[in-house]
């Protein structure tokens, strides 16, 4: 299980109040030709500014194989 949050801007050194975070869970498997990871992640916004449109929930999905970095 993880959580991945971040903070974007539309200009240099400057965030939008807004948080993107992704709550999810994911599984690794070693095997002898190499390692398959398998994530699942709900996109997510934490508004802190009421200006802000809602954004569209939607479920992501990766799949890698290969060694990580």
């Amino acid at each position: 299980m993880f959580i991945d949050a971040a903070m974007a801007g539309r200009s240099s050194l400057r965030f939008d109040p807004d948080v993107y975070y992704a709550p999810g869970f994911g599984s690794r498997w070693a095997t002898f030709i190499g390692a398959f990871r398998l994530t699942f992640a709900r996109s997510l916004i934490w508004r802190r500014d009421p200006a802000t449109a809602p954004g569209r929930r939607h479920w992501q999905f990766f799949f890698s194989y290969g060694r990580e970095f």
